[in-house]
């Protein structure tokens, strides 16, 4: 099994949910930092995976999409220099823990997520991929599961109808 994860869900629930008065010797909020290591740490104790890559977004300016719909997510403000500075950080701890960062400045967290899920296949694996973000189902396909870590709810490939009330496809 390989597992995909959708770094930006667990980061942002960190930096919502966690207080920014967790700071380090410099006076810099570290709370999306801290959460998002303690999910991995989790992850990592209960789930020992073999296959795990992190997904991460990059860029909004220079994303491919924007090219297609210059509007696309202009209704968001852009994240603010402690979230990027947390962002830039998490990406050095996926690394230091031995799994595969990926990030770009032309795609999405959810374009390496299809893309890999994609080659993954190609090789014989299924994938698990870990997130909320409920638009990714489409990406399963038999064998394959969308799990909400954070809900605790797994989805099977099969079941995503009596969920959704349509296939990913």
């Amino acid at each position: 099994m390989t597992y995909l994860i959708d770094a930006s869900v667990y980061i942002f629930r960190a930096w919502f949910s966690i207080p920014d008065t967790m700071i380090d010797a410099d006076r810099n909020p570290v709370n999306a930092v801290y959460g998002f290591t303690r999910f991995l740490g989790d992850f990592l104790e209960s789930v020992r995976p073999e296959h795990v890559a992190v997904a991460f977004d990059s860029s909004l300016e220079n994303n491919f999409r924007k090219e297609i719909y210059p509007e696309y997510k202009a209704n968001r403000d852009p994240a603010p220099a402690e979230l990027k500075r947390q962002f830039r950080q998490c990406q050095n701890i996926t690394r230091a823990l031995g799994m595969m960062e990926c990030s770009n400045e032309r795609f999405e967290a959810d374009d390496l997520i299809g893309t890999i899920a994609a080659r993954m296949r190609e090789k014989g694996h299924a994938v698990t991929i870990l997130t909320r973000d409920k638009d990714l189902v489409q990406v399963l396909q038999q064998g394959d599961t969308f799990w909400d870590y954070a809900g605790g709810k797994k989805i099977r490939y099969e079941q995503v109808p009596d969920s959704f009330g349509i296939l990913p496809e």
